[in-house]
């Protein structure tokens, strides 16, 4: 067996718990920072005639930063679903521990996604889209 196989397979159930929960907390976060920068989008266009024109010439890397929050919100928003599954076998003693890479994403186990392929898509999207804000923000100075 292979020092990673012995790491995973040796976790205990309280730390399984544990690593749910921080994915969880996490995935909270980044989904209402996300949520912040869309709400925010008026505020950063200006107001009265400017946020006419702002609507008008709506940037590119503003779009494309919003749509990969969306990405990325859908995403979290589909592995904060899968946390209290996790939870739930890892109570009743199904599992033993909580590993991202072996647990299978509902409803979307059918195709083969993991946990770990969806929350990797969240946060590789939400440093993408923040990109994409800070060059908007950017090169509207």
């Amino acid at each position: 067996m292979h020092a990673e196989e012995e790491i995973f397979m040796g976790i205990e159930t309280e730390t399984a718990i544990k690593a749910a929960e921080s994915l969880a907390d996490w995935s909270k976060w980044v989904v209402t920072l996300q949520t912040a920068a869309i709400a925010a989008v008026p505020y950063i266009l200006g107001t009265g005639e400017d946020k006419k024109i702002a609507w008008q010439n709506f940037d590119y890397s503003l779009k494309i930063s919003l749509c990969f929050y969306l990405v990325s919100i859908l995403a979290g928003t589909i592995v904060l679903g899968n946390v209290p599954i996790a939870l739930t076998k890892l109570a009743n003693g199904q599992n033993t521990r909580f590993n991202v890479h072996d647990e299978e994403a509902n409803p979307f186990g059918w195709l083969g996604a993991k946990v770990w392929h969806f929350s990797g898509i969240e946060h590789f999207f939400f440093f993408a889209g923040t990109i994409m804000l800070i060059i908007h923000l950017w090169n509207k100075n």
